[in-house]
């Protein structure tokens, strides 16, 4: 079989950029498997299509978070020079839906000394459309890394799409990559709990400077 285009058609929202096409050549560039190219029975090709909103996409919480994205069009002849086409329905995108609260590090160490207690500042986003009145608690779960401090303690009202960062100390306990988490954050108003085992990595180790010259 003798493919003679691959292509994706999108619909307005989005621009298309070949992934395929080498060298920044556009259409007259090197194709990652060559101009004419054959497929022998079997065979198997993945093609690689970059997909950029045009503008900011808006969520909608009534609508399903299933869009159009456009559709795949595909041409080939046989060896016997007989002509083919392939038009694909309009394929789908499935969209994430926002978490009503996120916790991001804004300011933490990529390196740890082991039992050498460091401070950390993260950013808590209230992403829904009500004011929350946040408290910060601190699980108790075996971890390479622990939280030091009061837990259960009130950090006050967050209004809706606000943001607020909080200053909090760890402890790492093991040695090597360890994942930071335990962390839940509960709305006093509606008694709601939203729970955070995988905020970042950090490195520990047990050398008094860091193992990567930081």
């Amino acid at each position: 079989m003798y493919i003679e285009s691959m292509t994706l058609d999108v619909v307005p929202p989005y621009q298309r950029e070949d992934l395929n096409v080498h060298n920044n050549s556009g259409e007259n560039g090197d194709l990652t498997f060559g101009r004419g190219s054959y497929m022998n029975p079997n065979d198997m090709r993945q093609y690689l299509f970059k997909l950029t909103p045009k503008s900011r996409l808006v969520f909608d919480p009534k609508k399903p978070p299933v869009s159009s994205i456009g559709k795949l069009d595909i041409v080939w002849r046989t060896s016997m020079g007989e002509k083919g086409r392939l038009q694909t329905s309009h394929l789908q995108r499935m969209h994430s839906r926002p978490l009503d609260m996120t916790v991001t590090p804004e300011k933490i160490a990529d390196v740890a000394q082991l039992a050498k207690p460091f401070e950390a500042i993260f950013k808590i986003t209230n992403n829904s459309n009500k004011d929350m009145s946040i408290r910060l608690v601190m699980n108790k779960r075996p971890a390479g890394i622990v939280w030091l401090g009061t837990s259960g303690k009130d950090e006050g009202d967050l209004k809706s799409k606000s943001s607020t960062v909080v200053t909090c100390t760890l402890l790492p306990i093991r040695t090597g990559l360890q994942t930071l988490g335990g962390l839940k954050v509960t709305d006093s108003a509606t008694g709601s709990t939203h729970t955070f085992d995988d905020i970042c990595e950090i490195f520990v180790h047990t050398a008094d400077e860091s193992p990567f010259g930081e």
